[in-house]
């Protein structure tokens, strides 16, 4: 899957494990990816990925690492806090995901497609297209999956080992329409064993196998359509120029008034909004959560099927507590190098720049380490897993395991992107 952020506002209290890529080996095949949206993609100031990155996949597909001579992906460990995605592999340009859904095969037969990768008519690495068990349980959407890099540069030959072809009636998708309908349309040059593809494969390919008729008999049935197909493209809709969009009511079907939601024209029942529950969706979940005014029920977020247990609200930063009462960053500057976050209900620790440390961000390497240019991190590796990462003022690197007693006054901590210099 493909999750995509628009003008994000993301904050954490924890450094570590901020994404979790899953790997049941059943139903997901190493992870989806998460990225951000094309008018956010330049990321100066490191919102969600470090500054200049705008996106993560699993750290499975190793063969991005050689796109590009390995100046666009790298592996989180490579930039400090690898724990936060995962130890998955970020990406400087747009990720996006190549599926090929597969009809009359099953998880024990179908074996995985061979991905072959070239930049600029040159042969670069070689990667694997896994099988991916159906969300469904008669087998619609099941099939292939793989994240590429976008670009009329990049090249994708995709073909089983052996080198034969993918069935004509097998769906190929690349991106998704939404990217051409709102912004610029992702292209890609694509070489499928079997098929004819263009010499450019755009977002805005045919899409009409998703839903080939209004009552849904045809839903994810429609064989052989897609990209690399003889269907055209569809042209781009201008969503800014579209009213806003509502869902289809019948309120005629249901024997009930939806109170919080509305009669789904499709199953004849009620579609509570998020954060409300009950056959006419009565039952306000987050009534007993009673979020004050620094906090946001979850069940507001996540949907009206999911239940408020403990911490139910998410609070905002510098707040915290059952109901984000407490303000535990009052009077907490953090010298003006860093951001508040609390830690507890009674505790707080600051967040601090790159370039900065120490539990208020009192402490800093700027304006003393002159190597790289005298910006973070300074010529160094700051993502060496268990390792402390040291500049010195001239230039130069020292590099000591966690815990270890540093006696030298002469060098300073970087591991700012991790919170790692308390424990150098």
């Amino acid at each position: 899957s493909q999750y995509m952020l628009v003008r994000p506002k993301w904050s954490v209290q924890n450094d570590n494990d901020w994404i979790d890529f899953g790997g049941d080996s059943g139903t997901y095949t190493h992870g989806g990816m998460l990225v951000l949206s094309p008018e956010d993609a330049a990321n100066p100031n490191g919102v969600v990925f470090p500054p200049g990155f705008q996106g993560v996949v699993d750290g499975f597909h190793t063969w991005l690492l050689d796109l590009d001579q390995g100046n666009t992906c790298v592996n989180s460990s490579s930039v400090g806090a690898y724990r936060r995605w995962h130890q998955g592999i970020l990406c400087k340009k747009p990720l996006r995901r190549l599926n090929i859904y597969t009809f009359d095969v099953d998880r024990t037969t179908a074996g995985y497609l061979q991905i072959d990768a070239y930049q600029n008519g040159n042969f670069v690495s070689r990667g694997q297209m896994m099988f991916s068990r159906s969300y469904f349980s008669d087998g619609r959407l099941m099939g292939y999956a793989v994240p590429i890099l976008a670009g009329a540069e990049f090249e994708y030959r995709v073909s089983f080992p052996n080198g034969s072809g993918i069935p004509e009636d097998w769906v190929i998708e690349f991106s998704d329409a939404v990217i051409g309908n709102r912004w610029t349309p992702d292209v890609v040059k694509l070489v499928v064993a079997g098929r004819n593809c263009p010499a450019l494969t755009t977002s805005q390919h045919d899409r009409k196998w998703i839903l080939a008729s209004m009552d849904r008999s045809e839903f994810l049935q429609r064989r052989g359509r897609g990209a690399c197909s003889p269907y055209p493209d569809m042209p781009p809709v201008a969503c800014a120029a579209q009213p806003p969009l509502k869902a289809a009511e019948c309120p005629e079907l249901c024997n009930t008034t939806c109170s919080n939601g509305y009669c789904d024209c499709y199953t004849s029942t009620c579609k509570c909004k998020a954060g409300f529950s009950g056959a006419n969706c009565e039952f306000d979940i987050c009534s007993t959560a009673r979020c004050g005014p620094h906090g946001k029920c979850k069940a507001r977020y996540l949907g009206g099927l999911v239940s408020v247990a403990e911490s139910a609200c998410v609070c905002e930063p510098g707040w915290s507590g059952p109901t984000c009462e407490v303000n535990v960053c009052e009077g907490v500057s953090c010298n003006g190098h860093g951001s508040c976050q609390a830690y507890s209900e009674k505790e707080a620790y600051c967040k601090c720049e790159n370039g900065y440390y120490g539990r208020y961000c009192e402490r800093g390497c700027i304006g003393y380490c002159q190597g790289g240019g005298g910006t973070w991190p300074f010529g160094c590796n700051a993502g060496i897993p268990r390792t402390g990462a040291f500049c010195g003022a001239t230039g130069g690197c020292s590099y000591y395991p966690f815990g270890t007693n540093i006696t030298n006054p002469n060098i300073c901590c970087i591991n700012t992107a991790a919170n790692d210099c308390d424990i150098c």
